[in-house]
């Protein structure tokens, strides 16, 4: 079983089994490790990674020669074709359970105050010790009370939309710098109005693009339907499509998202994308957003898209995809279709995003999850040299209804 019908080959399996083990525990026995069942529930993915390996999943030496390396992206995927293909029942009993839980533990609030403590820790060891550094740290776009703890290395903070920008000194005296903000605000599970729609018409921005092939899809798609109409088969186009994770430096450098018609696979970032593109060919306003999905089990970093129809703006989260089975149960095949629950929105692409700063990413990357201590961490790694770029940790999540 192939996860994209590309030849991953070894490159990308550098990951080390003790990691693997770590971002299947938060994926599938999340609540589990919450209630303190730690080595039960590393177990139990372990057992499930020993599973797919019978099955196929492939996996490389490690970076030292010992132990198994494996590629993330293709241990997700591989874990779904098993489930979609060869009836494995992993993924459904654990990670859409697993997600299903998250949600209901939220449930449909018309919105929430939030409370909670975000850490950023940034690797530094590619930059010179007293090179002037700008850092970005993600805040809501909503208005929010916050207090940040940063060490003596951090020259200067400015407050802007939807991020704090730092200033910042390498240390010399070690790799790494953290900051963190304690964090509280309210957010309504309606998005945002905005009247400019123009804004969210445009032909190209960013992974966004109108092309002549995606107009023609949203035309054959949106024939004879109302806006409304057009976005739920828009919707539906892409659940016949799978939901899963990308290498990006595979699809094509051009329009990234016409990838997605040939190999029949999205994730969260170039799905919502997608989604926009159709829309915005058939002249309905539409925006990519992102943020933090704010469960305390599990939080996670999530993109989802945004459209103007009948003279409002609703929310639209692929995420559905998973919680339905791949769409399989028709209820939470459309739990996110034209709904949003209560969530912490950092990005509202083209005019409120977070960006790297000096920060700059390999062509090649690995995203791991991990659960700690009332929380989840998620960090970027580069795959061909296995060193952190940086990691946000999200702890102490507490919500309230509005």
């Amino acid at each position: 079983m192939n996860h994209l019908g590309l030849q991953a080959g070894d490159r990308y399996r550098t990951v080390a089994e003790e990691r693997i083990v770590e971002h299947l525990t938060l994926h599938g026995w999340a609540h589990e490790w919450r209630a303190g069942l730690h080595s039960e529930s590393v177990a139990a993915a372990r057992e499930a990674l020993e599973r797919w390996i019978g099955h196929g999943l492939a996996y490389a030496p490690g970076r030292d020669g010992a132990g198994r390396a494996f590629d993330p992206a293709e241990v997700v995927n591989f874990c779904k074709t098993a489930a979609l293909d060869a009836n494995d029942p992993i993924w459904r009993e654990r990670f859409v359970a697993t997600g299903r839980k998250l949600v209901e533990e939220h449930g449909r609030h018309a919105g929430l105050r939030f409370s909670l403590v975000l850490a950023r820790t940034f690797d530094l060891s590619r930059h010179a010790p007293g090179a002037q550094l700008r850092l970005r740290l993600p805040l809501p776009l909503a208005e929010a009370r916050l207090r940040v703890s940063a060490p003596a290395e951090v020259t200067r903070q400015e407050r802007r939309a939807g991020r704090l920008e730092l200033r910042a000194t390498v240390p010399s005296s070690r790799s790494t710098l953290t900051v963190s903000v304690e964090l509280e605000f309210a957010s309504p599970a309606t998005p945002n109005d905005d009247d400019e729609t123009a804004l969210y018409l445009r032909p190209e921005e960013g992974l966004v693009r109108v092309t002549p092939r995606v107009a023609s899809l949203a035309r054959k798609l949106a024939a004879g339907k109302t806006a409304f109409d057009a976005v739920r088969a828009f919707w539906q186009f892409l659940f016949e499509m799978r939901l899963g994770v990308l290498h990006y430096d595979e699809l094509s450098g051009g329009v990234p998202i016409e990838s997605l018609l040939e190999h029949r696979w999205f994730d969260c970032h170039l799905g919502s994308a997608l989604f926009v593109a159709l829309c915005r060919a058939r002249e309905i306003p539409a925006r990519l957003c992102a943020g933090y999905l704010l469960y305390p089990a599990a939080p996670t970093y999530h993109y989802w898209a945004e459209a103007f129809v009948e003279g409002r703006w609703s929310g639209f989260d692929l995420g559905s995809w998973d919680l339905s089975a791949g769409g399989a149960d028709p209820a939470w095949r459309s739990y996110f279709f034209d709904y949003l629950n209560p969530r912490m929105q950092t990005e509202r692409f083209p005019r409120s995003f977070t960006g790297t700063g000096s920060l700059r990413f390999p062509p090649a990357w690995h995203l791991l999850v991990r659960p700690v201590t009332g929380g989840a961490a998620f960090g970027f790694y580069s795959v061909d040299s296995g060193d952190l770029l940086y990691e946000d940790c999200l702890t102490s999540i507490k919500a309230s209804p509005l």
